[in-house]
């Protein structure tokens, strides 16, 4: 009964899979320029590093088959709007197009791709996926469930921890105008502002809106280690890839940055021997 079961998971999974692989081509196809088809498809190799993050962290909670499958769903479709977003704006910052996460939440609903899920499960998936990139999940206006807090939470770590997993392995192989999109238009050579370098020593996230250096939108994404993560597997993930280092060995350095580096990397080695406390 059990192997039948996984049968049908699987199954599933694929099923979901061939949707996204079929919805990212079309726009892949439809882009004239071989950069817009790489930057496109760029974005349907994160989706995938995220699902395998959400699976990685779903099995460090023990979860059953079922909520395995829709951490794994969620994962995959937590930014589907992206790639009508580029193929429309021809740029991923939401600041000058659309918020992605709504944006996403409109794709499937347009398209009816959750129609077999039953309404519990439906609103669970999307809540995530409306409101993975929210500054903080306390803005939220709405009432969510404790299972729609759970793989809301979940899905902002797996997130991130492809952000800094691209930042690491990724961004340092760009050319400098392949970083400049990437960072969102900001300024490469650019040191920290007092602003952000205050923000961070107080233990505050830093609004990426704030940011107009590369090096300030890298210490502001670093800094959500200190209230936004929520799954100790997360950290774990962060401090096994080494991310933090590789990013920080290709920065230009200063005094602000070497300071504020370390200082993050303290309060990562504290999370890692009890001292700060994560939720799950």
């Amino acid at each position: 009964m059990f192997n039948c079961y996984m049968e049908v998971i699987m199954f599933e999974i694929e099923k979901y899979k061939k949707i996204l692989d079929d919805y990212a081509n079309k726009y892949i196809n439809l882009m004239e320029k071989k950069e817009d088809k790489t930057l496109i498809s760029f974005k349907l190799s994160h989706t995938y590093r995220v699902t395998s993050n959400m699976e990685k962290i779903a099995k460090s909670c023990n979860l059953n088959e079922h909520d395995m499958f829709i951490a794994k769903v969620i994962g995959m479709y937590h930014d589907i709007g992206r790639f009508k977003q580029y193929f429309v704006y021809k740029t991923y910052d939401d600041k000058k197009s659309v918020n992605h996460a709504i944006y996403s939440t409109e794709v499937l609903k347009e398209n009816d791709i959750l129609r077999d899920f039953n309404e519990e499960d439906r609103n669970i998936i999307y809540k995530s996926i409306y409101y993975h990139n929210v500054y903080k999940i306390e803005a939220i206006d709405e009432e969510l469930t404790k299972n729609e807090v759970f793989f809301l939470k979940m899905i902002r770590d797996a997130d991130r921890l492809d952000i800094y997993d691209s930042m690491a392995n990724r961004v340092p192989n760009m050319s400098k105008e392949e970083q400049y999109i990437w960072y969102n238009e900001r300024d490469l050579d650019g040191d920290v502002s007092d602003n952000i370098y205050n923000q961070i020593k107080e233990k505050v996230s830093p609004s990426m809106k704030e940011c107009s250096s590369v090096a300030e939108s890298i210490f502001a994404r670093f800094s959500w280690v200190f209230s936004d993560f929520s799954f100790k597997e997360a950290i774990n993930i962060i401090v096994e890839g080494k991310y933090f280092e590789k990013v920080y060995n290709y920065m230009k350095k200063s005094n602000k940055i070497n300071e504020l580096y370390l200082f993050i990397m303290d309060y990562i080695q504290k999370i890692m021997h009890g001292e700060n406390n994560l939720e799950y």
